[in-house]
């Protein structure tokens, strides 16, 4: 009587090794979509729920098939060639290491780029010491981890179909089960509303993401036509001349809410948050006795993000996000590849709610909690409108949209299509703030509220070359609108032509409050003195770090100097120098032959942003690469 054979040591069939790579890739991916997970909440703000760990385990697993496939069937191949056999535990415990590192190498390369890096690619060295670190990894894994657990009599079924499918099965329950143990903090919204009895204005402070100021009516433009923002111009004061500290959403707002510099509340790169030792405006408010509830509606200032300090209720306003992920698992690698799959190859049709939530449900939000907040609550209430941010629909809604995800560079011939779009989200918004103002009026509420009106920053129509914002410090991306109505719409119709900034809104909400304005706060009060006339800058600092552009530039009131780091992929010249008066399109560099006004700009620059960094919230410098490091010295920001 034979007997009987370990399953461990039975050698695979060529079908045996298909189904051995298949189901390997399964368990590697999970894994690998739980370490992501893992990253994420170790480098990211406290989650409030942790479905990524579930949909991670799940996503990751499917993803990984197509490549157990592959190395299953190449594994038949080469068996057939070399008529070599294999023991089944052996083939499991190889191809499950080999997918496991290949994943890790592929989504690590990634994540160390984009957060250790910040996107400077360091070349060809990083790709040599992670290949050495995958081929240890590899070895390690097969001959000693895998091989060991397998060899394990509990375990050693794990080579054989049933045991694999049990191994995911329970890597996603455990996940799953993680997550309903770590939901979602209890407890109704309303319940977190407190404010005390006191003399300020309630204060409703409105972020538009991505307006730039000329293509509005009140700023000059001709195109369309806005009248709800043409009212609250006409009933407060209109800035002419406000600058954004940045040209994308993070570092901008965060500099609105915080009164800072980018280089000193260091949320500059994709991969940063709000540092905890920030005092927002929210913050300031708060501890001032008012109710402050906020409505973000892009994931750059979600609480993964950290921008919900200092409010008791920030009603996040997410998308109805792809494969049924949400904002934790947005954050995840594969979720940012299939998203772009998806929207650049194969769905053209565009939904807004799968980008945001349009201007009518961000008014609809705002009227619940202005309903319940009551006569007796002092509040600060913070909306974000996205219109009219890419992707551009046109209204009423069609199904198209114009999106960078599915096409980051359109042709230069369709800047006026464009453009006409754009404009098109700029009415829509402008009939819901009207609603929005009609239904304050009714409630009373509008004559005696502080209404702050602006926007994070511009947009791009091939004025220099270019499309969207974020690459570029010219004017389409940094001039913003700024309106601030007063209570009891004091200084009604005045405009001011000075220069002003981003972080000088969260020092005059304080300031008209009667609200302590923290010492650290680099912004100033704006408001017309008593002499009628506003404390402008004579200049005005900004800068930013994005996809290797490092920029800083210092604007005047007649030059305006732009820095870039050499090399950069938008294709920016080291030095640009504008004189804005004669040329305000900046379309004529003039560094070249004005080496005075360089130098003298440059000063500026350096006094700036050396002063920001110095008081800087984060130390981010240890965590550079030398890559990135050399090539900001030239900038300044790093000594």
């Amino acid at each position: 009587m034979m007997a009987e054979r370990n399953p461990s040591e039975t050698t695979a069939s060529p079908l045996s090794r298909l189904r051995i790579g298949i189901l390997s890739a399964l368990v590697a991916g999970a894994l690998v979509g739980i370490i992501e997970s893992i990253v994420v909440v170790t480098t990211g703000a406290p989650l409030e729920e942790w479905w990524l760990f579930p949909w991670a385990a799940v996503t990751y697993g499917l993803l990984a098939l197509p490549v157990g496939f592959g190395f299953g069937l190449l594994g038949t191949i080469l068996r057939s060639l070399l008529r070599k056999e294999a023991r089944t535990d052996r083939l499991f415990s190889f191809y499950l290491a080999l997918t496991f590192t290949l994943l890790l190498l592929v989504i690590g390369r990634f994540r160390i780029i984009r957060d250790v890096y910040n996107e400077f690619n360091p070349g060809l060295s990083l790709d040599i010491k992670l290949l050495a670190g995958a081929v240890i990894l590899f070895v390690v894994l097969h001959h000693v981890v895998f091989r060991a657990i397998l060899a394990g009599s509990p375990l050693r079924r794990t080579a054989r179909t049933g045991g694999a499918i049990v191994t995911y099965l329970l890597l996603v329950g455990l996940t799953a089960l993680l997550a309903a143990l770590r939901g979602s903090p209890g407890g109704e919204l309303e319940s977190r509303i407190a404010s005390r009895p006191g003399g300020g204005p309630n204060v409703l402070l409105i972020i538009v993401d991505t307006l730039r100021a000329d293509h509005l009516p009140v700023y000059g433009y001709e195109a369309i036509e806005t009248p709800s923002i043409e009212k609250l111009a006409s009933d407060g004061i209109l800035y002419r001349h406000a600058f954004s500290q940045a040209s994308w959403t993070r570092p901008s707002i965060a500099s609105i809410m915080t009164g800072l510099y980018p280089s000193t509340h260091q949320t500059m790169h994709k991969q940063n948050v709000l540092p905890d030792g920030v005092t927002t405006l929210a913050e300031a408010l708060a501890g001032y006795g008012y109710a402050t509830v906020g409505q973000p509606n892009n994931e750059n200032i979600f609480p993964m993000r950290n921008f919900q300090q200092g409010f008791q209720v920030y009603d996040v306003l997410k998308p109805d996000f792809f494969f049924f992920a949400t904002e934790s698992a947005f954050h995840l690698t594969f979720y940012e590849q299939l998203r772009l799959i998806r929207e650049r190859f194969l769905f053209q049709s565009k939904e807004v709610q799968h980008y945001y939530q349009d201007a009518s449900v961000v008014d609809r939000h705002a009227i619940h909690w202005l309903d319940r907040l009551g006569e007796e609550n002092r509040f600060f209430l913070f909306l974000h409108y996205m219109e009219p941010h890419d992707p551009y629909f046109p209204h009423p809604y069609d199904g198209t949209g114009y999106a960078r995800v599915n096409n980051p560079h359109p042709p230069a011939e369709m800047a006026a299509t464009y453009r006409e779009t754009y404009d098109s989200e700029i009415t829509f918004l402008d009939e819901q703030l009207g609603r929005l103002f009609h239904y304050l009026e009714e409630r009373g509420l509008y004559d005696d509220l502080l209404i702050v009106f602006t926007a994070d920053h511009g947009e791009e129509f091939q004025e220099h070359g270019g499309w969207w914002h974020g690459t570029t410090l010219y004017e389409e991306q940094i001039h913003v609108p700024l309106i601030i109505k007063l209570p009891g719409n004091r200084l009604a119709g005045t405009e001011e032509d000075g220069l002003v900034r981003s972080i000088d809104i969260a020092p005059t909400i304080l300031s008209v409050t009667g609200a302590e304005v923290p010492p650290r706060m680099q912004g100033t009060n704006i408001l017309p003195d008593s002499t009628g006339s506003v404390r402008g800058q004579d200049y005005v600092f900004s800068e930013e770090v994005l996809e290797q552009n490092a920029l800083q530039s210092m604007r005047g009131r007649e030059w305006k100097l732009i820095l870039a780091n050499e090399g950069n992929p938008r294709g920016l010249a080291p030095e640009e120098l504008y004189h804005l008066t004669l040329d305000p399109k900046e379309t004529e560099n003039l560094a070249g032959s004005e080496r005075a006004e360089v130098s003298s700009l440059r000063d500026r620059v350096e006094e700036v942003s050396s002063a920001a960094r110095k008081v800087a919230f984060k130390a981010q410098e240890k965590e550079m690469g030398d890559v990135e490091r050399e090539r900001l010295k030239a900038l300044g920001y790093v000594q």
